[in-house]
């Protein structure tokens, strides 16, 4: 096993000298399909029609919510590894649930929110049942009603934050926006801030440039870092955190290798417990206008396009599509290079905050997969997430695993489908201290054994339970010993 001791720099680092050498060329990478386009829906059956962006827990389990074909019927389910599969036809009476936005939230023990519609009207749905919609009063705010909520973010013990829109007349024009949070199942909720206030000297906007839907917040809620129009007049967009504006327009990007680059246009953000971030965009370079997309680190232009990671070079145009940020200050960035012309050649990268231009390159547009353990590719890669305005694009916890959408291929060529895919990147060796909690969630129940047989079919080493130092049989005759006797040795 690997050492668990190093650090997820050495870690990165070690991966790193390893994987270096074939990064252009096209490589066989190893990988978890979760969910896939045209297969059955777990617990459930039917057809997967369609799959959202990925997000993950403080434990690392993965939720995606989309539609699948059930019983001849499209529904719009909510997936959340090792827990049951909501379906939207499963709401209560009295609630008519259908579609979907293409993001969510989720916290560990299978809690969740997403935004469908509920009878006929935009709002938030959690595992605790409903949240608001359109046309109930604002909360915190007497004579305004809710025009939309959107966007849900969820913290690791259930808090969950949302933007939502107001309007004047239940179901008339929108003519605010606010951020709110609030805790899964418990009735309430807090308004954070809104157009129209004044936050660290600046006024909130409403008209163009306004608050946007491009926010993050750590999971353990303590942070939020946000995208926003400010001021007067024809305004800006700034980047706040935790109440302070860290970014604008128009002023010296720190960092960067060129002595007259700016911050321009804030594309998308991110921040953990500890208070790091990151922001993605595209600069002002009066050095070099070939030059100009970026990400930063706590401030500090650190990856930049046109510079080179793991034998990758990163040519214009060039640009980060997704990223994310995770507890330990590793970053997960998606980032599209060499044409605009789609589907555009795009990277899986990850890195240390600090030190990004030291990033692997965990997967790349032609790089194959290996998605049964057998050492033989399963699916060509063709393309993977675009977007970063509502939904996050990919998503990565603390324990050395990154989740994000892939568009893939059979290997000879065929029919495409979007597959949740789950890649390791540094050491996810961190085996469950009581194998009959395969899965780690507290309980001893079947979702222990599908989690068991997940990793026994992968042939991955925490599968050994009987630490013979092989994954076979044995293994599963001593799983179900001490799954059955709630035994954890």
């Amino acid at each position: 096993m690997p050492n668990s001791s190093l650090t997820p720099a050495a870690l990165l680092a070690a991966t790193l000298a390893t994987l270096a050498a074939p990064a252009l060329a096209q490589r066989t990478v190893h990988a978890q399909l979760l969910l896939a386009e045209g297969q059955p829906l777990p617990d459930v059956g039917g057809v997967i029609l369609e799959l959202d962006t990925p997000v993950v827990d403080a434990d690392g389990k993965v939720a995606v919510n989309g539609k699948a074909t059930i019983a001849g019927i499209d529904r719009t389910f909510v997936f959340v590894e090792s827990s049951p599969t909501f379906i939207d036809a499963s709401a209560p009476a009295g609630y008519i649930l259908s579609g979907r936005e293409t993001s969510m939230g989720v916290s560990p023990g299978g809690q969740f929110i997403y935004s469908p519609s509920i009878n006929g009207n935009d709002g938030l749905w959690s595992s605790a049942g409903y949240v608001i919609a359109n046309r109930d009063p604002a909360p915190g705010i007497s004579g305004k009603f809710i025009k939309f909520a959107s966007g849900p973010r969820m913290a690791a013990d259930g808090l969950f934050t949302f933007i939502a829109g107001f309007s004047n007349t239940p179901g008339g024009t929108t003519t605010d926006r606010a951020v709110y949070r609030g805790r899964i199942g418990v009735p309430g909720l807090t308004l954070l801030y809104k157009t129209g206030d004044t936050i660290d000297g600046q006024l909130i906007r409403f008209t163009t440039p306004n608050l946007s839907f491009r926010y993050d917040t750590s999971s353990d809620a303590q942070r939020i870092i946000h995208i926003s129009g400010v001021g007067a007049g024809s305004g800006s967009t700034w980047v706040l955190k935790d109440g302070t504006w860290i970014a604008q327009p128009a002023t010296q990007l720190p960092g960067s290798m060129y002595e007259n680059e700016a911050w321009n246009t804030f594309n998308g953000v991110g921040v953990n417990n500890a208070g790091e971030w990151i922001i993605f965009g595209v600069s002002s370079n009066f050095d070099d206008t070939t030059s100009n997309d970026f990400l930063a680190f706590n401030g500090v232009d650190t990856l930049h396009e046109n510079q080179t990671v793991d034998g990758l070079t990163l040519a214009a145009p060039a640009g980060v599509r997704a990223a994310a940020i995770n507890n330990l200050g590793v970053v997960a960035m998606i980032w599209q290079h060499t044409s605009s012309v789609a589907p555009t050649p795009k990277a899986l990268v990850v890195g240390q905050g600090g030190s990004l231009d030291q990033s692997i390159v965990v997967v790349a547009s032609g790089d194959l997969l290996d998605v049964d353990g057998d050492g033989n590719a399963d699916w060509r890669v063709v393309d993977l997430p675009e977007s970063y305005v509502v939904g996050p694009g990919l998503d990565l916890a603390d324990d050395g695993r990154v989740t994000t959408t892939c568009t893939l291929e059979p290997v000879a060529g065929g029919a495409r489908f979007d597959a949740t895919i789950r890649f390791c990147f540094a050491d996810c060796s961190s085996c469950p201290a009581c194998p009959a909690d395969f899965n780690q969630d507290g309980g001893i129940d079947g979702g222990d054994i599908e989690a068991f047989f997940n990793d026994w079919t992968e042939g991955q080493s925490c599968a050994d339970v009987n630490q013979d130092g092989g994954v076979d049989g044995g293994d599963i005759e001593r799983f179900f010993t001490l799954w059955e006797n709630s035994n954890c040795n």
